[in-house]
């Protein structure tokens, strides 16, 4: 499968064996994928999405778990956080929704972590983030217990 037809994020022109199927954001920081760059930090890079809006990614390899890397997804937090105001600005946004789907089921299509600025104006009815099987609220602290508990059985083994 051709990068295009796997990547709706990023740069398009990816050319793809089919013996070898490369991270289409890794070949992209390495100049493989022509890409409409805009920033960069030693640790990350920001491009366009096909979809018309900014994406980071940390230039090493992260997928669903996190914790590989976690300087390079604070990397890409925080370029994405200094790139807030300039795409304010550029898209004439009075705000910008900051988005990380981890998952194919939160919606992640590519398998490099990567954080997605959505520009937003008021009014615009773009879609918002909720939580599609709420919870009752009699059930927030057992779910809040269990999240804890995990937490902390995960990080007495590190």
């Amino acid at each position: 499968m051709a990068a295009q037809e796997r990547l709706r994020h990023g740069p398009q022109e990816a050319q793809e064996s089919k013996e070898h199927k490369e991270c289409v954001f890794c070949s992209i920081r390495k100049g493989e994928i022509k890409s409409f760059k805009i920033a960069e930090s030693s640790d990350a890079l920001a491009f366009m999405s096909l979809e018309g809006h900014p994406l980071v990614a940390p230039k090493t390899h992260v997928s669903e778990n996190l914790e590989e890397n976690l300087e390079g997804v604070t990397a890409a937090f925080k370029l994405a956080s200094e790139l807030v105001p300039f795409v304010k600005k550029a898209y004439l946004a009075t705000g910008v929704n900051i988005v990380a789907n981890i998952g194919q089921s939160a919606g992640q299509e590519v398998e490099h972590f990567h954080v997605h600025l959505v520009p937003r104006r008021d009014g615009d009815k773009g879609p918002r983030l909720r939580l599609v099987n709420v919870p009752k609220k009699k059930e927030f602290g057992s779910l809040a217990s269990k999240i804890s508990q995990e937490y902390e059985n995960a990080n007495k083994s590190s």
